[in-house]
């Protein structure tokens, strides 16, 4: 297993970075990423010598290790604390779920620490669960902090607003806005 990460690490150094033709005319297709070449007389397509290389089978990761994590572990992706009983703490490494929140990822790592299995994803998992928790104490001490003054939590909707009672008009305003209903009404019936 050693030996073919060894191999694998060798492929993926000599392996070169693939471009997309034409990427030095016109360097708007530099940001697209790879696309296969479909010329007719394409040099890449016909992989002369002196052209970009071309994504080959070649250049994969051996079978046996295709997959595995640099640290020889195998991935296995961990959503909640049931899927900790699939995982072998020998061959497997624990992949916390990106959709898991900040709460129930502290417990997985706290379960995941008993169980001696390694996490993949998290660098320091004793210190990413301490720091969480440092957040979440001072939330909800802001928050507390924020009722006890009176003022209103910040996650709270804010309320519609009022329609404004209208200005009373005097009898002449009055007068002059219904004769101009009058000409319009008389306008549209022209037409």
């Amino acid at each position: 297993m050693a030996d073919m990460l060894k191999l694998r690490k060798a492929i993926k150094d000599r392996k070169p970075e693939f471009k997309r033709q034409d990427t030095t005319h016109r360097p708007n297709l530099g940001t697209t990423g790879w696309r296969k070449p479909k010329g007719l007389h394409s040099k890449m397509r016909h992989k002369m010598a002196g052209h970009r290389a071309v994504p080959t089978v070649g250049w994969g990761s051996p079978a046996a290790v295709e997959g595995c994590h640099p640290s020889g572990l195998w991935p296995v992706q961990v959503n909640s604390i049931n899927d900790i009983s699939l995982i072998d703490a020998k061959t497997h490494g624990a992949m916390i779920a990106a959709g898991v929140g900040k709460r129930s990822k502290i417990q997985l790592i706290d379960a995941l620490l008993k169980k001696n299995i390694t996490i993949l994803n998290v660098k320091d998992a004793k210190g990413y669960a301490s720091k969480v928790q440092a957040e979440i104490k001072a939330h909800k001490e802001e928050r507390a902090n924020a009722a006890k003054k009176g003022d209103k939590p910040a996650l709270k909707k804010s309320e519609p607003k009022k329609p404004q009672p209208q200005k009373e008009m005097s009898p002449e305003d009055r007068k002059e806005a219904e004769r101009k209903e009058a000409e319009k009404v008389m306008i549209q019936k022209e037409r």
